[in-house]
């Protein structure tokens, strides 16, 4: 019985959320690929790694064990092939966390509601996928760089994040990153709470913590059919062919605002 490595998903960082395990009957893949490609995002963060046979292997090490550092990739559509792609290391706070992944050395520009393939040769394996970016949208509200008032936002007890529709995403992912000033007696330091959601609307309102002034980035994501089906439907490979995992697409917008 196969096993697909538990990872978690950068989004974008892309992080959009936390794979399961999969499992799979039939043996013949030899490897998975874990990629949203994201437009808007600088650089790209994914994963590839090999199979494990065992469970007990599965559980015992690192995902780092089963990375697989030498594929070769090559992104392209018939406008453009992108193959400059390398392996980088994040610094590791513990055994089990995730340091090895792959990204774009040079620049990268996608572009919304547009087909991409990505082909993988690796160890005489072949994986492909494919995936179409949504449609571009923007976020209406709030704006960027404004400024909101916090005794405001207490007695409200929200914060109404609207954007626009994307017209072929199956979904939107949100994180919301508030940076505040944590006051002691003898010293202070800068902290960062993050708040994740999903959802099908297009207006979510953020009651989470509102307790402090200082900045809020909002980050929403539109994802793509490939992701709705793996992560929502809980499908097994989406978007990729001979390997396991998925090869899922989603359009990034963000806004900064000030808490005071």
């Amino acid at each position: 019985m196969k096993y697909f490595l538990k990872v978690i998903i950068l989004l974008l960082g892309f992080s959009f959320g936390c794979e399961i395990p999969n499992e799979f009957l039939n043996e013949k893949f030899q490897y998975s690929l874990v990629f949203n490609l994201t437009v808007n995002r600088e650089k790209q963060e994914f994963y590839i790694y090999r199979i494990v046979d065992d469970e007990l292997e599965f559980y015992s090490g690192s995902p780092d064990r089963y990375f697989e550092k030498n594929a070769d990739i090559s992104l392209f559509n018939s406008e453009f092939s992108f193959n400059s792609f390398i392996v980088k290391e994040l610094p590791n706070k513990n055994d089990f966390a995730k340091s090895l992944l792959y990204t774009n050395e040079n620049e990268l520009e996608l572009k919304p509601n547009t087909n991409y393939k990505i082909d993988i040769s690796v160890n005489d394996f072949l994986i492909t996928g494919n995936t179409k970016t949504p449609s571009d949208f923007r976020i209406i509200s709030p704006t960027a760089n404004s400024t909101l008032n916090l005794v405001d936002l207490q007695n409200e007890k929200n914060i109404n994040i609207k954007w626009q529709k994307s017209l072929s995403a199956k979904g939107y992912f949100g994180q919301i990153y508030q940076t505040y000033i944590v006051e002691w007696p003898d010293t202070s330091f800068e902290a960062t709470r993050k708040y994740d959601f999903i959802t099908q609307d297009t207006l979510f309102n953020y009651s989470d913590y509102i307790r402090s002034t200082g900045t809020m980035d909002i980050n929403i994501f539109a994802y793509d059919l490939n992701y709705h089906n793996h992560f929502i439907e809980r499908f097994g490979p989406t978007g990729v062919e001979g390997g396991y995992g998925y090869f899922a697409s989603s359009v990034k917008k963000s806004v900064s605002i000030i808490l005071e």
